[in-house]
């Protein structure tokens, strides 16, 4: 948590904010600085131009009319938080960043477990940062899903493998996997066509469904407003092992796989396929 929903909706929220200028960035505890000083002061005068994201990263895109436009990137992370908030207001506690804007507002970048990260890109350097995503998960085709399930390893294991395919995480691979049927320990080379096929359909479905709902809140995620989503109330399998399948009511188990808990229904996902 944060997975490829919550980072969208997160981003939503940023959208509302572009052509406002940046101008402070305050450090509340030199630990906590993911940030050399020298990229830091980069930011301060450029305006908010472009909102994108690639997985479970956000990317500010910072133009100035008369300097290089900068990429400023975060990564929520486990317990990440990127709030809106009047300058006034009280800090959060774990703040690390604040970004000060010209409209009296801030964003407020916490991260209690600090498993985030923030990044400040130039030039060419976003282009190579890219290369070690793979393919985002809501935006890739059918063609290039199918190719990267050509390996040996766990569906469970590559799914989650952001090198393979950028944005799952537990959450989204458990309802995608029981929503196509298919065991999540399954060598990902052993599922046919049709397997895969359902498999892509309902990601993109489970992802769709998550968006609009405002994603996931299990724990620490809310929203850039301080709102919480409301997809855990529609979720199928995640967090509900002892429970009865929704869909044949057979109780769900948890299995330990890829270092992850893992929940699932024996008798919609057999091992055997």
């Amino acid at each position: 948590m944060p997975e490829l929903a919550e980072v969208e909706t997160v981003a939503r929220g940023l959208k509302a904010l572009r052509g406002r200028r940046l101008v402070g960035v305050f450090v509340h505890d030199g630990r906590d600085c993911l940030l050399t000083p020298g990229r830091l002061a980069w930011l301060c005068g450029r305006r908010l131009a472009a909102v994108e994201r690639w997985g479970k990263w956000l990317g500010l895109r910072l133009a100035d009319g008369h300097r290089q436009p900068l990429w400023l990137l975060l990564h929520l992370g486990m317990t990440g938080r990127l709030l809106r908030a009047s300058a006034g207001a009280p800090l959060p506690p774990h703040t690390h960043l604040r970004f000060a804007l010209d409209t009296g507002e801030e964003l407020r970048y916490s991260d209690p477990r600090r498993f985030g990260a923030v990044q400040v890109l130039a030039g060419d350097e976003l282009r190579q940062w890219l290369a070690r995503l793979g393919p985002d998960a809501l935006a890739i085709s059918w063609t290039a899903f199918r190719a990267r399930l050509q390996r040996r390893a766990r569906i469970k294991a590559l799914l989650l493998d952001q090198r393979v395919l950028a944005g799952l995480g537990n959450i989204y691979a458990d309802e995608s996997l029981w929503r196509a049927g298919i065991h999540p320990a399954r060598p990902a080379c052993s599922l046919s066509a049709a397997e895969r096929m359902r498999l892509w359909r309902s990601m993109r479905v489970v992802l769709r469904q998550a968006i609009r709902y405002r994603g996931t809140s299990v724990a620490d995620y809310v929203d850039l407003d301080g709102r919480r989503g409301a997809f855990q109330k529609h979720l199928h399998v995640y967090g509900r092992a002892g429970q009865p399948c929704r869909r044949c009511r057979t109780p769900l188990v948890r299995i330990l796989l890829a270092g992850r808990g893992t929940v699932l229904c024996p008798r919609c996902q057999p091992e055997g396929g």
